[in-house]
């Protein structure tokens, strides 16, 4: 296996997840809201609470290891800015 095909793999499970998971958490919690809205029974309510809080508190810490990994992974490859060194601003 060459490092061609496992960045090709690793981005196929990367975005399976990402299409997968997102839409299922969101509907979720909007069927839940639905139901509560429609029947007016408190289970609803309490569960599509307890998924918000679940879903807030992992976006959340996918936003911060995204932050901590930013600060130690170098994105600046220079295709962005040319030669010039003036027009090199740090992003």
């Amino acid at each position: 296996m060459d490092a061609l095909f496992l960045s090709r793999l690793q981005f196929a499970f990367t975005i399976m997840f990402h299409y997968l998971f997102p839409p299922l958490t969101i509907g979720l919690v909007v069927v839940l809201e639905g139901m509560y809205l429609k029947t007016k029974a408190p289970q609803y309510e309490m569960a599509a609470k307890f998924w918000t809080g679940i879903f807030a508190l992992n976006f959340a810490l996918g936003v911060e290891i995204v932050r901590l990994l930013s600060d130690h992974v170098s994105f600046d490859d220079g295709l962005h800015t040319g030669d010039d060194p003036e027009c090199n601003a740090q992003f």
